[in-house]
């Protein structure tokens, strides 16, 4: 029985895993619009930050859209691990699938708090993912430390930024493009 499920375990497949913000978004005019709200109501300030209502200020970063979609095609699951907090869920759902990104819900990882560190969040997910059984191939993330994590995991290729490896991509032929995947 062990034997039966380990092998049920080992079908899930390939995954690619991003990050969201500033590295598929960028959030400069977010976090200035925080700011300048801050100053004429502070708690109000903090409880649309909380509740993702400034994720409308983010704008996507060049190929993001491209990148994930290829991922996709080529046959990955896409995954979403982000140290935003679960109150945004729904605006950060919204946000993704309005731009054109693929999104399974169940494949939207979000903090449950601001008491927990981002590279342990992320450390936690990318546990649970290996453990049910999934390839994780790709990891793309801008922050040195949760890049460490997936570094420390094992996780083969490891992206700091969308353009860096789309510039990759353009530089390769299509059948140099497939054999990468």
């Amino acid at each position: 029985m062990e034997m039966f499920m380990m092998q049920l375990v080992e079908s899930r497949g390939k995954m690619v895993v991003f990050d969201i913000d500033d590295l598929l978004v960028t959030t400069r005019l977010r976090l200035q619009k925080y700011i300048s709200d801050l100053r004429v109501d502070f708690d109000k300030a903090q409880e649309t930050y909380e509740s993702g209502d400034y994720y409308e200020w983010d704008s996507i970063t060049d190929y993001a859209v491209e990148t994930v979609n290829l991922f996709r095609d080529m046959g990955y699951k896409i995954s979403y691990l982000t140290g935003r907090r679960v109150s945004g869920f729904d605006a950060t759902y919204k946000f993704l699938t309005e731009a054109g990104f693929p999104v399974d819900k169940d494949y939207l990882f979000m903090k449950e708090n601001r008491t927990v560190k981002t590279p342990i969040h992320k450390n936690r997910v990318f546990m649970e993912l290996m453990d049910q059984g999934w390839d994780i191939r790709y990891y793309f993330d801008d922050n040195k430390a949760n890049l460490e994590v997936a570094v420390e995991l094992g996780i083969p290729n490891i992206y700091s930024s969308i353009g860096y490896f789309f510039g990759i991509l353009s530089d390769l032929d299509e059948s140099e493009i497939y054999d990468l995947f």
